[in-house]
């Protein structure tokens, strides 16, 4: 049977060979994950055999991984913020550049006792508003979404990160069953890969993750559009919404915004890689 470091070689000459960018770090993960061992155990027994049942479960992962499976789906969670979020299939993975979207917030609203209601459209696994609620132990938050697998994502890790009794969630298409108004926060990550690029994103988001969550439509915009026609209704007068972008959007965003006649000039926020990430805009 394999060793530890047996199963490092090999699976990263496996998985280097199907197109993994990281194909080292994606066998120790799989390797701590199916063996129970922190990567410091997993190097400090480098001779340990793998039991046949843990070899059995690893090779079915690392098959997996060569099909361009997103670890995110194989090891059933992502790290975001301060948490380990659960993550399944059908649902987006939440991505680090998406913390630049909570930190914009949190920039604004500075008193972190403040009793903010925010609605975050298109929750996901939960990832943006439970981190602002995390940080805002008086703030209460409504997220929708129109996937049940993102419900239940959002719930469970509500669940375990002990948010769920200020957390409401609901299956919505943006605001179409949201009967509330005056939120002090709108944020949303909407789908904004334009229709034809999606076939030339990385396999493992192009053949694996939820289209809905991904397709903005011919331009990358129809979800903006939607959003910013309908939240001044719902946003209350000095409100924020807060969108993620792609790095390419901002002029689009900032466009759509002065043009609804709704809202004071966007503000644009870059990420750590100083590609434009975050859009912030006022109701009037």
């Amino acid at each position: 049977m394999l060793t530890y470091q047996q199963a490092l070689i090999e699976t990263a000459s496996r998985l280097k060979e199907s197109g993994s960018t990281t194909p080292e770090l994606d066998a120790l993960l799989l390797l701590c994950h199916v063996t129970g061992k922190d990567r410091i155990g997993v190097y400090a027994t480098p001779k340990e055999p793998l039991t046949s049942e843990e070899y059995s479960k690893f090779d079915n992962l690392v098959g997996r991984r060569e099909k361009a499976e997103p670890m995110a789906y194989i090891l059933g969670e992502k790290g975001f913020w301060e948490f380990d979020l659960k993550v399944r299939k059908g649902v987006l993975i939440p991505r680090p550049d998406t913390e630049s979207l909570v930190e914009a917030i949190l920039d604004i609203h500075k008193d972190r006792n403040a009793e903010l209601n925010i609605l975050e459209l298109g929750v996901g696994t939960g990832a943006i508003i439970l981190s602002l609620l995390h940080e805002m132990p008086n703030a209460k938050g409504l997220g929708v979404d129109v996937s049940p697998d993102a419900l239940a994502c959002a719930e469970e890790n509500a669940e375990a990160n002990n948010l769920d009794d200020r957390l409401t969630l609901r299956a919505s298409s943006w605001f179409d069953n949201v009967s509330e108004d005056g939120f002090d926060v709108i944020v949303s990550t909407p789908p904004y890969i334009r229709t034809d690029d999606i076939p030339n994103l990385m396999r493992d988001v192009a053949h694996h993750e939820p289209s809905l969550a991904l397709d903005g439509g011919n331009d990358g915009l129809d979800a903006y559009r939607h959003i910013i026609d309908e939240a001044p209704a719902k946003l209350k007068a000095g409100g924020l919404l807060a969108f993620e972008i792609g790095y390419d959007q901002a002029d689009d965003l900032k466009k759509l915004l002065k043009d609804s006649g709704n809202f004071t000039p966007a503000v644009i926020v870059k990420d750590l890689a100083e590609h434009d990430r975050v859009v912030l805009a006022h109701r009037l």
